[in-house]
């Protein structure tokens, strides 16, 4: 990680906001970067289309 991550996430929010990313440990996972894009994602709501795996 770079001494200074802010660049990199302002990157992130402009152009990829849900980014897919391969953690340290080779685990992958979904960045994502906006608020409301996270509350979306972690909020229940009727009728969510089902995820891909």
């Amino acid at each position: 990680m770079e001494a200074d991550p802010c660049p990199a996430y302002a990157w992130l929010r402009e152009h990829a906001p849900v980014h897919r990313t391969t953690l340290p440990s080779g685990v992958e996972a979904w960045l994502v970067t906006r608020y409301a894009d996270a509350r979306q994602a972690l909020v229940p709501t009727i009728n969510r289309p089902t995820l891909p795996a």
